[in-house]
């Protein structure tokens, strides 16, 4: 509890140090080293659910010209992402092989829950060029996005992408939205121009429940205007 104190500027760090002290814990529980996991009496602080932030339409613009013009392969790291309903861990793992441009989708290992899985997912017809472009350079049995995020033998860790944000983007346009936050945009764009049923199943979910909790922003707002627009009057 001493070390969590010291290390967790904030409560929500000091429920994050507290879960991976868990896992490592439930490791040493699994080799008798330890009797018991002993971080699971320590109790979670309150935290406050933030209200996810997103690029703005404008800074949608700004942020695809820039990139567009002088960071070529992070913008189209970027559109690959937004448009693919996958986690960024999991697009850094695809290689040559799970690309299937025939059937337009490609493979991805899913590392979540007890067990791993792979799946299928689309290519959107307006994210294919930017896949096709990606895969000029790409030869047998590499990563699709690796050093500099071209194709490469070597696969790089998720964090390189959050940095390449931070510097290119937050630091410089001074925008608050991280780069994850794009699949919550996309998510919430899907839901509004098709379903939350199809946007779950973009995204690989396997109910509507994160897309409604989670991953669509603006549900509600919607419900909200739906309020505002009653016009149920006393007399």
């Amino acid at each position: 509890r001493l070390i969590l104190d010291k290390f967790s500027n904030t409560d929500d760090r000091f429920n994050k140090h507290r879960n991976y002290m868990m896992i490592l814990l439930s490791v040493l529980c699994e080799l008798e080293i330890v009797s018991t996991n002993f971080v699971r009496d320590i109790k979670k602080r309150k935290v406050i659910k933030h209200i996810r932030l997103v690029l703005t339409d404008e800074e949608r613009v700004l942020v695809n010209e820039y990139l567009f013009e002088y960071f070529p392969e992070f913008h189209r790291f970027l559109h690959i992402f937004f448009h693919s309903g996958a986690r960024i861990s999991e697009l850094l793992r695809v290689k040559d092989i799970d690309i299937d441009f025939k059937n337009q989708r490609f493979r991805l290992l899913i590392q979540k829950g007890s067990n791993y899985r792979e799946v299928w997912r689309q290519i959107k017809t307006v994210a294919l060029p930017y896949w096709e472009e990606q895969m000029k350079t790409c030869k047998e049995n590499d990563f699709v996005f690796s050093k500099g995020l071209m194709p490469g033998v070597n696969q790089i860790q998720p964090y390189q992408i959050n940095k390449r944000w931070y510097r290119h983007v937050k630091k410089k346009f001074n925008i608050k939205a991280d780069f994850y936050s794009l699949k919550h945009l996309h998510t919430t764009e899907v839901v509004e121009m098709i379903n939350s049923n199809e946007a779950a199943l973009h995204n690989g979910h396997t109910s509507t429940d994160m897309v409604n909790k989670v991953y669509d922003i603006r549900r509600v707002s919607r419900n909200q205007k739906n309020i505002i627009d009653l016009d149920n009057k006393f007399a």
